[in-house]
């Protein structure tokens, strides 16, 4: 899913650097399992999650970059 996806931002958004977010909810006895992919532009260099902080999230999370040349 996640190829697929940076697949089409590739070349729908030509020149523009972005980070796909997969994060995966567990869910518990009250809350059924999800996950959910978010698109960030990436602009001066900021990025909204940054590596080093991962380790914050008690949830699964993955993070893929797209850089369109």
């Amino acid at each position: 899913m996640i190829e697929q996806l940076k697949t089409q931002m590739m070349s729908e958004f030509r020149k523009t650097y972005f980070d796909i977010v997969l994060s995966v909810d567990l869910g518990d006895e009250d809350v059924s399992p999800s996950a959910t992919i978010r698109f960030y532009s990436i602009r001066d260099e900021y990025h909204i999650i940054e590596y080093d902080e991962l380790e914050e999230y008690n949830q699964p999370m993955l993070i893929c970059n797209i850089v369109n040349k």
